[in-house]
């Protein structure tokens, strides 16, 4: 629906900027939710991203989106920074690129700079659910789980359906070795994706072989349903990290490098403190161009 009615204002309008620089979100939510295939979504939202920029240069939502492009889907750290650094000069109070914008600042391990940039988001727009998501970002990386929990918990208030929110708790209370409540929370984040019967397996797997077994049997489903239509390799990856397995982990983080799942910037997160002491794990983060040994 939105990028109807986006291209609805480009037939009013051929050279609108923001119109172009929507298309661009539209292509890079599809991507990061891992509804469509990168190597078909990236093109989009970049080629978007590039006319809305050429178009006008003077808006912080083009430079906003601009980031997007090149910290998502280019993985270019240094000009992602700059373009987020433009978006905010021209609308400091911008709380979606600072919150964008803290995430980038994660994965540069610059976690001081980090954490401002998204306590200053949640200030200034404390009641927007994806402000707060992006926002937490930077406790995961310091591994403040209980911060996490709570402000995830805050954003099931007004938004109980938030698959962001509902996944995130599933990992942020696996960290804190509280499985019962994590696999509660990955049942609800798999049921409100209309994946009912994932959660119906993980049941089954904990009853067979424990918490371990219910990740198992969630990776190796996803892992299966994969081959038949697109499922984010990062995604997979990291249920079999929760599993124990390495071995499967890092075969999935190598198709979701290969692939440049939108979602590998995250790969030097907590949530994969299992594989630190992996040769090839550190091998990943120097060829993403994360500095290696974060922790």
């Amino acid at each position: 629906a939105a990028l109807h009615y986006f291209e609805q204002a480009l037939q009013v309008d051929p050279d609108y900027a923001l119109a172009h620089a929507g298309i661009s979100l539209v292509w890079g939510v599809r991507q990061q939710f891992g509804l469509v295939i990168p190597s078909e979504a990236a093109p989009r939202s970049k080629t978007a991203a590039q006319r809305a920029l050429e178009l006008d240069d003077t808006l912080p939502e083009v430079h906003y989106q601009w980031a997007a492009v090149k910290t998502w889907v280019d993985w270019d750290w240094e000009e992602g920074e700059q373009a987020y650094k433009r978006a905010l000069e021209l609308k400091p109070n911008f709380a979606e690129a600072l919150a964008y914008y803290s995430n980038l600042l994660c994965y540069m391990d610059r976690m001081d700079e980090a954490l401002a940039m998204a306590e200053r988001a949640m200030q200034l727009d404390p009641f927007n659910s994806m402000v707060l998501c992006i926002s937490n970002t930077v406790y995961e990386y310091l591994r403040r789980y209980d911060d996490v929990i709570e402000v995830y918990q805050k954003v099931l208030q007004t938004s109980p359906n938030d698959f962001v929110a509902l996944n995130s708790l599933w990992y942020a209370y696996n960290m804190k070795g509280m499985h019962e409540e994590s696999l509660e929370y990955a049942k609800a984040a798999f049921t409100v994706i209309g994946m009912a019967e994932i959660a119906d397996g993980m049941d089954r797997g904990y009853e067979e072989r424990g918490y371990r077994g219910a990740m198992a049997s969630a990776a190796e489903a996803m892992a299966e349903f994969s081959k038949q239509t697109y499922i984010s390799p990062f995604f997979i990856g990291m249920m079999y990290v929760f599993a124990g397995d390495k071995d499967q982990a890092m075969g999935w983080l190598e198709k979701a490098y290969e692939m440049r799942d939108p979602m590998m910037p995250y790969v030097g997160g907590s949530y994969l403190d299992l594989l630190d002491d992996d040769p090839r794990y550190q091998d990943l983060l120097r060829r993403m161009n994360l500095k290696p040994d974060l922790r």
